[in-house]
């Protein structure tokens, strides 16, 4: 298998050939390839690299904490169930080619897959006079990102250079946290649950804490860089193609079953997605005769998060649910071609898709003060950002960029019935009752051209 970029390439070459103004589309990766000559180097890494795929899906790795059917667990302290997963997986490639006349070709494919789940079977217990916290989440090392990949190809000749950089990262990720009907999460003295709930008495719940949370903060980076000098020509090419896709999930309750009852002083349940995406591109080419480069790099975040209470009653002083994305998706690629004739062409293609939705199905709610809250947010940064630059110098010289930022997303929030339609859904706010869904959500796409 000749693999997805090598195929990108092909479908955009082809396309260029019979007609050199067509738009490509996503092929646009092949047109440019081709218009700076690039078309050899990419056909010499395809036939280098038989029998890698780079689309293809390596095996998902698992971690993963079961508390089984009817299980108990008591603390007077602390109670903490945690699956976590932190990656810092880093990858380099690298070649430097000097000849009189030179082919070089540097490509980096890296794939991650993972799943972080917390599973709470039916009828188990935990209880805790101090805190209780149960979480599922996949993030870098700190320092880190969760997976980088980095290429470099640097060339020189006394003819003619031909150089292309590919590195193409994919990362799917999946944290999850799915508690099952009649289970009871609070407070180890107290287990008067039900009148707490029937009377509507917040102030009869334990001082005690619950938090339970499914997040996912996965950074993900690909650059590349391609560099050559020649006394003739310098062709080159720096592709970088990544993407960071994934679902964080909180499930609490069945739609059948007996209820399943969550009490504490404080409680939180959130879902999020905080995950990050860059590429980053640079070429540069000069020859006395001729220059070409050209720089891609394009970015894909796709993240759903969700919170899906069932059949459950809550009762706390403080209640407090956020189903929040703050993912972001960053393109930059830069360009230089210095020559007699100077070409340089540079495309920055950052995008984003979100999906965030929270269902409460037949739940009963009472608490001092109620926040329930499904958004999309901007507080890491920009969400979307691409930026392309394109600079070229000589008698005859020219040079173009593109940049495209795309944003797409979905939020909801419901409070329904439950499914067996003999259970409405209750919320009682002593003080204060919120339920609100908003997009704070930006996007920027820059591109610029310089010729001196």
């Amino acid at each position: 298998a000749s693999g997805e970029g090598a195929a990108l390439v092909r479908a955009a070459t082809s396309a260029m050939a019979d007609d050199p103004t067509a738009d490509t589309g996503a092929g646009s990766l092949g047109g440019l390839t081709a218009r700076t000559g690039g078309g050899g180097a990419v056909a010499a890494i395809e036939s280098d690299q038989q029998g890698q795929a780079i689309g293809a899906t390596g095996r998902t790795d698992n971690v993963g904490v079961v508390i089984g059917t009817n299980a108990t667990l008591t603390a007077t302290d602390r109670i903490n169930i945690d699956a976590s997963v932190a990656n810092g997986l880093s990858q380099t490639v690298g070649v430097v080619s000097a000849a009189t006349a030179s082919l070089s070709a540097a490509v980096a494919v890296t794939q991650l897959s993972s799943t972080a789940t917390v599973e709470v079977a039916q009828g188990a217990r935990i209880l805790s006079d101090g805190q209780i916290e149960i979480s599922a989440e996949s993030a870098a090392r700190p320092g880190v990102n969760s997976v980088e990949a980095t290429v470099y190809a640097a060339a020189a000749s006394a003819l003619i250079n031909v150089g292309a950089g590919l590195a193409v990262v994919d990362v799917a990720t999946q944290t999850a946290v799915d508690v099952a009907d009649d289970v009871r999460i609070g407070t180890l003295t107290n287990t008067d649950y039900g009148d707490a709930v029937s009377t509507g008495n917040p102030s009869a719940t334990p001082v005690s804490s619950v938090k339970i949370r499914s997040r996912r903060a996965d950074t993900v980076n690909a650059s590349v860089t391609s560099v050559g000098l020649s006394a003739t020509a310098s062709i080159g090419a720096a592709i970088a193609i990544a993407r960071n896709t994934g679902a964080s999930t909180l499930d609490l309750g069945r739609t059948s079953g007996n209820a399943t009852v969550i009490s504490g002083g404080a409680v939180t349940l959130s879902a999020a997605d905080d995950s990050r995406v860059s590429a980053t591109t640079q070429s540069a080419q000069g020859g006395t005769v001729a220059g070409m480069s050209g720089a891609v790099s394009t970015t894909e975040a796709r993240g759903v998060t969700r919170i899906a209470l069932s059949r459950a009653d809550i009762t706390a002083r403080t209640l407090d649910l956020r189903n929040t994305s703050s993912a972001r998706s960053i393109a930059n690629a830069s360009g230089l071609s210095l020559g007699a004739l100077a070409v340089g062409v540079t495309i920055a293609e950052a995008s984003s898709d979100a999906v965030l939705t929270t269902t409460l199905s037949g739940v009963q709610i009472a608490a001092s003060d109620v926040e329930i809250l499904t958004e999309l947010k901007n507080t890491q940064g920009t969400n979307v950002v691409a930026n392309a630059r394109a600079g070229s110098g000589g008698v005859v010289a020219g040079g173009g960029s593109v940049a495209r930022a795309l944003s797409n997303y979905t939020a909801s929030t419901s409070v329904e019935t439950g499914a067996d339609a003999g259970r409405q859904a209750a919320i009682l706010g002593l003080d204060r009752v919120l339920i609100e869904t908003r997009a704070t959500r930006y996007g920027t796409g820059r591109k610029r051209k310089a010729q001196p």
